[in-house]
């Protein structure tokens, strides 16, 4: 009995990998992620073209919320450059390190170093 329908055709790892251009062993990773359905034949795994159909096509990206208002009002700018404001009036009341950043980074790096030095000897 043969199937008509194409979307109740099934097709081998292969066959998907040759129709979008990739290794079998990204469609195999697809899979096991869970990105692209399968289903078990006997010891073979086959996927559905209509399976394959929804996995390409693209998802539509609806519901999203921002974690923040954009664009910001007017308000949460005023606030935002408020708050930019106090953090350099404090940053100008600090004294320079007296040191250069090369030097500072060979400092912390020489730390780390002496740090897990034990951990290197076992």
């Amino acid at each position: 009995m043969a199937i008509d329908h194409t979307e109740d055709r099934l097709l081998t790892v292969n066959e998907v990998a040759e129709r979008l251009r990739i290794h079998p062993i990204t469609v195999r990773r697809h899979i096991k992620a869970g990105r692209l359905r399968a289903v078990r034949v006997g010891r073979n795994v086959r996927l559905r073209e209509a399976d394959l159909e929804a996995f390409l096509r693209p998802e539509a990206v609806s519901g999203i919320k921002l974690p923040y208002r954009w664009p910001p009002t007017p308000e949460e700018t005023a606030h935002r450059r408020k708050i930019v404001e106090e953090m350099l009036k404090r940053r100008a009341k600090m004294k320079p390190l007296g040191i250069s950043t090369v030097e500072l980074i060979r400092q912390a790096r020489a730390a780390r170093d002496w740090m897990y030095e034990d951990d290197d000897q076992h």
